[in-house]
């Protein structure tokens, strides 16, 4: 008798699939750029369109053809540099030396965190220019603006964004000449750029395997025994444990995803 093969149902590249910590994405590698501008930039979803455009994937059996695909329409008010963060090299990773924090806060961010009273901006200034010859990576610090989008929130999100730059000096420069201002998308990025987008998915809660890992529902005996969505066998005799890898009920949705 043949013997049945057919490729797991779902995918295990992104276990464990459990929540994130946060609804903001952090991100762990940043791009090279010479160029001294932001690296990053933050926004919030606004709906979904649709638009019709020409299928480019060659192995596509509509390659050439115009097609119809989901289009995801993002705000992106303008990011407001709050703070500047240097880093030294260490044989643990980059270590933060200090930090600089801009004196014109928006009071919004009281929402979020302590505001700082009587603080010297000019010595922090000077005291991260002394640190330039251990510095290795100079960040700075931002905050979006969700009052002047459509979201129904007025708590605004703080993330550290990388810095394009030949040398730590080159972008502390750069920083400093943006402390407290604003930055727009049209300054970090250009019409038709090709980005990377790094997003929490919608949460789903817990779901079965049918819908969670897309196995296929019992049939025939299996079926009429009782329950028809559920897995067929979660493991041998031998070894006598569940694997990891078989389909299990759980959460759904609510991670972190880069497209």
């Amino acid at each position: 008798m043949v013997r049945h093969h057919q490729p797991r149902k779902g995918s295990v590249a992104f276990s464990p699939r459990k929540r994130v910590a946060k609804e903001t994405p952090r991100i762990k590698a940043w791009p090279s750029n010479e160029e001294p501008k932001l690296l990053g930039l933050a926004g919030y979803k606004a709906g979904m369109t649709h638009a019709m455009v020409v299928d480019t994937d060659k192995n596509s059996p509509s390659n050439g053809m115009t097609v119809f695909t989901p289009v995801t329409v993002l705000e992106v008010p303008p990011l407001v540099i709050m703070g500047i963060r240097s880093y030294e090299k260490t044989a643990h990773g980059l270590k933060a030396i200090t930090e600089v924090i801009a004196d014109n806060l928006d009071e919004e961010l009281s929402r979020k965190i302590t505001l700082p009273k009587d603080y010297d901006k000019s010595e922090a200034i000077a005291k991260i220019q002394d640190a330039l010859d251990k510095t290795e990576e100079v960040r700075v610090l931002v905050h979006t603006n969700p009052k002047m989008a459509s979201v129904p929130k007025k708590k605004p999100e703080i993330f550290e964004c990388a810095l394009g730059g030949n040398s730590a000096e080159e972008k502390l420069n750069y920083a400093l000449d943006l402390l407290g201002e604003e930055v727009r998308a049209s300054d970090i990025f250009n019409e038709g750029q090709y980005v990377d987008a790094i997003a929490t998915t919608k949460g789903k809660g817990v779901q079965g395997v049918v819908k969670r890992w897309n196995i296929r529902i019992q049939y025939g005996k299996a079926m009429r025994s009782g329950k028809g969505r559920h897995v067929g066998s979660i493991g041998p005799w031998s070894p006598e444990r569940t694997m990891w890898t078989v389909a299990q009920a759980g959460q759904m949705g609510y991670h972190k995803r880069t497209e």
